[in-house]
């Protein structure tokens, strides 16, 4: 399976999406912005990265987010250390579901980019996604063990903060622990 579409399946999470508009898709721009993926070209992807348009495939991910989600570590933390730390900001584009690249790196598991994500801006440890869920959520989501301690050690977090659907952090990683 090709990893950029990986992060499609990732991110659509069973979300109703019957009232969403239909996303305009430029197979050109997504075949080359993958080739430059795989190419790891950075400075061309960093000029891809900053800009917020054209979403580059059906779930409007953000350069970056691909990125992590091809399991590109070492690509990924060159183009975060490139980017300004501020809100807004590429660090801080989302997708449809509003998972930014934090989200993404807690949902494959990547500790090294979450670490150089929240080393450039601490409070992207607090950002929620449309199901009202941090990257600790997605991390417990997901069982990975690692990255649930270190969030949960980076940010200030209420192990009762509930998701839209009433499920907590500790629902997750309860579920993933028992």
């Amino acid at each position: 399976m090709d990893p950029t579409f990986r992060q499609s399946a990732i991110a659509t999470d069973n979300c109703d999406d019957e009232n969403r508009p239909p996303t305009v898709f430029d197979v050109d721009y997504f075949c080359t912005v993958t080739s430059l993926i795989q190419q790891e070209k950075d400075e061309d992807l960093l000029r891809l990265a900053m800009k917020k348009d054209p979403p580059l495939n059906f779930m409007e991910d953000p350069v970056l987010n691909v990125v992590i989600a091809c399991k590109k570590t070492d690509l990924a933390k060159r183009l975060i250390q490139s980017m300004p730390a501020e809100k807004p900001g590429p660090l801080w584009y989302a997708n449809y579901h509003d998972n930014t690249a934090l989200h993404v790196a807690a949902t494959v598991g990547d500790l090294d980019v979450a670490e150089a994500l929240l080393r450039k801006n601490s409070g992207l440890v607090s950002a929620r996604n449309r199901k009202n869920e941090t990257p600790l959520h997605k991390a417990a989501l997901y069982g990975h063990e690692t990255m649930f301690r270190d969030l949960v050690k980076m940010g200030s977090h209420d192990p009762y903060e509930r998701r839209e659907d009433g499920a907590t952090v500790l629902c997750h990683h309860g579920q993933r622990a028992g």
